[in-house]
């Protein structure tokens, strides 16, 4: 009842109803594995030996344990893909591709809310847009599970490869290449900008993490775009606070500034002994500096 309730909130784009009646229905969903577990072992401690054959009433009990228990697997699956397009509709990403990773397509009659392959487009790019590298491949890469309804789309399997291996600039030839693709999804349409400019940013970023300068040229060449245009976004990235680097506008160069750790630590234990000194001494450290 309460994944029929979901089915028909998210076909009127009732979001926020989803979220109320995935939590009852997860309730619901635990009660029923709860009864059906011990349903089961009841039945197996009744059970007596049968000289010829299976009586009929053990055989019964099984198909009715069967049958409770493809049931409960099936509202499980259709649970967490409704949960994971309530999350993608709210921006959370990674809460998205946390739920999108669990659904056993197995339990669910397709085409459901969506296609495998739609599955497969919303699992991939909420992972990018969330996770790391090292997450893509556990997670993603690696998960039999995942590797279900990625099977049909070899080019979202060379997008993930892409990203992991830093091969940024046919990543961004791949998604540029599916963009009017993901643009036909009613469910996905709203969220395709957005999860480009933080797939981009995450790109951005892990191009330059294991550098102490980078060129901006190149690095322009990579990101399929101009230098002043590149400027203009490694700016933005450190007006946010996700990039601490200088950048040189006429050699057009990037170098990082990195914090020592131990002569930071250092600095806020001297700063600290002296503030407590002066505290001491009845004179505020601010006005005992100037």
């Amino acid at each position: 009842m309460w994944i029929n309730w979901m089915e028909a909130s998210i076909w009127v784009g009732e979001w926020q109803r989803v979220d109320t009646i995935a939590a009852q229905a997860e309730r619901s969903m635990k009660e029923a594995e709860e009864a059906e577990s011990q349903a089961g072992s009841t039945a197996a401690a009744r059970t007596r030996p049968v000289i010829f054959g299976v009586s009929s009433s053990t055989s019964s009990r099984a198909a009715v344990t069967k049958c409770t228990r493809l049931l409960v697997n099936s509202g499980r699956a259709k649970l967490d893909a409704a949960c994971g397009l309530s999350k993608l509709q709210s921006g959370r990403y990674k809460q998205a591709a946390d739920r999108f990773l669990k659904v056993d397509l197995d339990f669910i009659d397709m085409p459901w809310l969506f296609s495998a392959s739609d599955m497969a487009v919303y699992c991939t790019l909420c992972a990018i847009a969330s996770y790391d590298r090292a997450e893509l491949k556990k997670k993603v890469i690696h998960d039999g599970n995942c590797r279900k309804f990625l099977e049909s789309e070899p080019k979202l399997v060379e997008l993930l490869q892409c990203i992991i291996k830093s091969r940024f600039g046919r990543a961004l030839d791949i998604l540029k290449e599916l963009k009017d693709r993901f643009l036909l999804d009613p469910y996905l349409s709203p969220h395709v900008d957005p999860l480009y400019a933080v797939i981009r940013e995450r790109a951005l970023l892990q191009y330059l993490e294991p550098f102490a300068s980078a060129d901006l040229n190149a690095m322009a060449n990579v990101f399929r775009t101009d230098v002043k245009s590149l400027e203009n976004e490694l700016v933005d990235l450190c007006e946010q606070g996700q990039l601490a680097a200088r950048i040189d506008a006429v050699g057009a160069t990037i170098r990082m500034t990195r914090t020592d750790e131990r002569e930071e630590n250092y600095k806020n234990l001297i700063e600290s002994h002296e503030s407590l000194v002066a505290a001491r001494c009845g004179e505020p450290w601010s006005a005992k500096k100037e």
